[in-house]
C-alpha cells in the first residue's frame, strides 16, 4: 500500500468515527465518559477562557474529572447554563 493510500485509508476510520459519533448519541456519551484522566487535564487546559462551545466543553471536562458522567440531561443543564451565563454548580 503506498503512503498516499495508506494516509487515505486513515481518513475513511477517522471520518467513520465522527459520523458514528455524529449520529449515536449513547457511542457519543460512552466515549466522552471514557476519556482518560491525562487527556482531561489536556483538554480543560485547552478550553480554559474562551468562547461559549469552549466554555460548554471545559464544564463537561471539568464534570469528567470529578468522575460524574456525561448523559444527554447534564450536557442540556451545561449549555443552559452556559447560555445564560451562569456558572457551574
Amino acid at each position: 500500500m503506498s503512503e498516499v493510500e495508506s494516509k487515505i485509508k486513515k481518513i475513511l476510520e477517522y471520518s467513520n468515527y465522527f459520523y458514528k459519533l455524529n449520529t449515536n448519541k449513547s457511542f457519543l456519551y460512552n466515549e466522552l465518559n471514557d476519556i482518560s484522566e491525562k487527556t482531561i487535564i489536556l483538554i480543560k487546559n485547552s478550553y480554559k477562557d474562551s468562547n461559549k462551545i469552549n466554555k460548554i466543553r471545559y464544564q463537561v471536562v471539568e464534570k469528567l474529572e470529578i468522575g460524574e458522567k456525561i448523559t444527554k440531561e447534564i450536557l442540556e443543564e451545561i449549555k443552559e447554563n452556559v447560555n445564560n451565563g451562569m456558572t457551574p454548580r
